[in-house]
C-alpha cells in the first residue's frame, strides 16, 4: 500500500494594521465653501453690500470658463467702454469687451441667468442728515448674512467657509463680522468664517461679479424706473429681496 503524502499548508502571513495618518489640519475649503462680497455706493449715499455663494461645487469654475468663451467670442474691441460709466468704475474684467455700457449689461445678465448662485443683499438709504460712512458696513454685513443663515438652515446646506473681499475692505470687513459674530453667538458657522481680503491685481471673477452686482443694485435703487437687466436676472436668485423693491413692484401692478 503506498502512503500518499499531503502537502502541508503554507504558514499563515500576519497582517501588520498600518496606523492611519493623524490629520491635524483643516482641509482648505472647496469652491462650494467659499463666498464673494462687493459693495457700492451712490451719489446719493445709498449703500449696498452683496454676498454670492455657489449652489453647486461646479459655479465658480464653471462662470470663469464661460466668460472667458465670451470674451473670445468678441475679442478686444478698438473703443471700450467710457471710463466714467457705472459698469467701467465697477469692473476691470466684465467690462473689458464691450463698446457700451448696454452691451455689457446685456451679457452680464445672460450670464448671471446661465450661472447657478445664491445672493443676500443689504440696501441702505441715508435719511436728511445721516451719513452711511460708519453704519453701513456693519448693517449690510449684518443684513447679508442673516438672509444666508436663513437660507441654508431652511435648505439645509452646508455653509461658506471663506468670504473673499476687494483689497482695501479688508479691515472694515473684519470688523463688521465681529459685529456678525457678537449678534450671532449661538451660530458655529459665523464664529468660524474667515474673512480674506483679496491683495492681487487680477481679481477672481466672482469678485468683480459681486461687485457689479451691488452696483446694478444702487443704480436701480436710486432710479427704479431705469431699464436694468442685470436686477431682473438676479431676481430669482436673492434670499432677501429689499421691501422697496415689493413696494414698487405693488404700484407698478395697480
Amino acid at each position: 500500500m503506498s502512503i500518499q503524502r499531503v502537502p502541508a499548508a503554507p504558514p499563515t502571513r500576519r497582517v501588520v494594521p498600518v496606523p492611519l495618518p493623524l490629520v491635524t489640519t483643516i482641509a482648505p475649503p472647496g469652491a462650494v465653501q467659499i463666498g464673494f462680497h462687493g459693495s457700492a455706493r451712490t451719489e446719493r449715499e445709498t449703500v449696498v453690500h452683496a454676498v454670492c455663494w455657489p449652489m453647486l461645487a461646479s459655479v465658480w469654475p464653471t462662470l470663469t470658463q464661460g466668460w472667458a468663451i465670451i470674451k473670445a467670442s468678441r475679442g478686444e474691441p478698438s473703443v471700450g467702454i467710457p471710463a466714467g460709466s457705472w459698469l467701467a468704475q465697477h469692473s476691470r474684467q466684465l467690462s473689458r469687451p464691450f463698446r457700451d455700457t448696454g452691451a455689457g449689461e446685456s451679457t452680464i445678465a445672460a450670464l448671471l441667468t446661465r450661472t447657478s448662485i445664491g445672493i443676500a443683499i443689504s440696501v441702505h438709504e441715508a435719511h436728511p442728515g445721516e451719513s452711511t460712512v460708519h453704519s453701513a458696513p456693519e448693517l449690510g454685513m449684518v443684513t447679508c448674512l442673516s438672509a444666508y443663515q436663513a437660507l441654508i438652515m431652511q435648505q439645509k446646506r452646508q455653509p461658506i467657509r471663506q468670504l473673499i473681499v476687494a483689497a482695501g475692505q479688508g479691515v472694515v470687513n473684519r470688523a463688521a463680522m465681529n459685529d456678525c459674530r457678537r449678534r450671532f453667538a449661538d451660530q458655529p458657522w459665523i464664529q468660524q468664517l474667515e474673512v480674506t481680503e483679496w491683495k492681487d491685481s487680477d481679481e477672481p471673477l466672482p469678485l468683480e461679479l459681486a461687485r457689479v452686482i451691488a452696483g446694478a443694485v444702487a443704480r436701480h435703487s436710486d432710479d427704479p424706473q431705469a431699464p436694468n437687466p442685470i436686477i431682473e436676472a438676479i431676481r430669482p436668485k436673492l434670499a432677501n429681496p429689499p421691501p422697496q423693491w415689493q413696494n414698487a413692484v405693488k404700484v407698478k401692478r395697480r
